[in-house]
C-alpha cells in the first residue's frame, strides 16, 4: 500500500501464478540421480538487505511474486462457541493442521466494487460458508455473520504472501455446522461464557503442535483485539 494515499493495487493472478512465484522462490529442482541442481528460485525470494545489514522483505509492490491474497477468519457461533477445522490432508496448504473457521484465498469474483476492506470480508464469509456446511449454514455465505478484519501479516516461507485474518460472529448455531470433507474434518469447538475465556482458548490453542500459520496469526491478532479493545470484543460477541 503506498504511503501517500489509500489505495490499493491489484492484479488478476490464478494459482498456477502464485505457485510458480511465492511457493517456489527460494527452492531448488534437483536431479535424482545425481543431485546435480537442475532449477533454482532461491534468487527469486524477495528479500533484500536494509540499512543496518540485516534481511528485510521486499514491500510487495517491488517483489516479483505474484501475491495471491490470502484470508482466514475465526467462527464464534451464535450460541457462542468459538469453532476451527482441521485441515484435509490432500489440501495443498496446511494439510492435517489446525485452521481457522474458514481459510483460503480471495478471488477476483470476489470483488465488492472498488472496496478493498468489503472485498477481504466478503472473501471470508465465503471461505467460511464453504467449509462449514454452506446451505446448513444459511442460503448463501452473504448470509453467515458479521465479520471484522482483526489483522495483516506477510507469509514469509511463501514468498511474503499477503494474508487477512478476521473474526466472524455466526448467525447460526454451532449445531448447524458441518464440515465440508473436501476441504476440513475434525471440528474442535470452546464455549465462551465471559469475555475472559478469550485469553484461557487462545494460549490453549496457540501453544499445540498441530497449529497452522494461519490459525496462529488468527489468534495472535484475537489476544491483541482482548487486550486493547476488550470491551468492544465483548459487545461483538455477546450482543445477541
Amino acid at each position: 500500500m503506498p504511503a501517500t494515499n489509500k489505495h490499493v493495487y491489484c492484479h488478476k493472478g490464478t494459482y498456477y501464478d502464485t505457485f510458480l512465484t511465492n511457493i517456489i522462490s527460494g527452492k531448488q529442482l534437483k536431479s535424482n540421480q545425481d543431485d546435480s541442481i537442475i532449477a533454482n528460485a532461491e534468487e527469486f525470494f524477495p528479500i533484500k538487505r536494509g540499512a543496518n545489514g540485516d534481511l528485510e522483505l521486499k514491500d510487495i509492490s517491488s517483489s516479483l511474486m505474484n501475491n495471491e491474497i490470502g484470508i482466514s477468519t475465526l467462527g464464534i457461533t451464535s450460541d457462542n462457541y468459538l469453532v476451527i477445522w482441521i485441515q484435509n490432508r490432500a489440501a495443498q496448504s496446511s494439510n492435517g493442521l489446525l485452521v481457522p473457521t474458514g481459510s483460503g484465498s480471495c478471488d477476483w469474483k470476489d470483488r465488492i466494487e472498488n472496496d478493498f476492506n468489503r472485498t477481504i470480508i466478503y472473501a471470508m464469509n465465503r471461505e467460511l460458508w464453504e467449509e462449514s456446511g454452506k446451505t446448513n449454514l444459511c442460503k448463501t455465505h452473504k448470509e453467515v455473520g458479521d465479520t471484522k478484519i482483526l489483522g495483516f501479516f506477510r507469509w514469509v516461507i511463501k514468498g511474503g504472501k499477503p494474508e487477512f485474518v478476521g473474526l466472524t460472529k455466526l448467525h447460526c448455531d454451532l449445531l448447524s455446522l458441518y464440515a465440508n470433507k473436501k476441504e476440513v474434518f475434525g471440528r474442535k469447538e470452546f464455549l465462551i461464557t465471559r469475555i475472559d475465556d478469550i485469553e484461557e482458548i487462545v494460549e490453549e490453542l496457540i501453544t499445540a503442535e498441530n497449529i497452522s500459520v494461519p490459525l496462529f496469526m488468527n489468534l495472535l491478532c484475537l489476544k491483541r483485539y482482548y487486550q486493547n479493545e476488550k470491551e468492544d470484543l465483548e459487545k461483538f460477541i455477546f450482543r445477541h
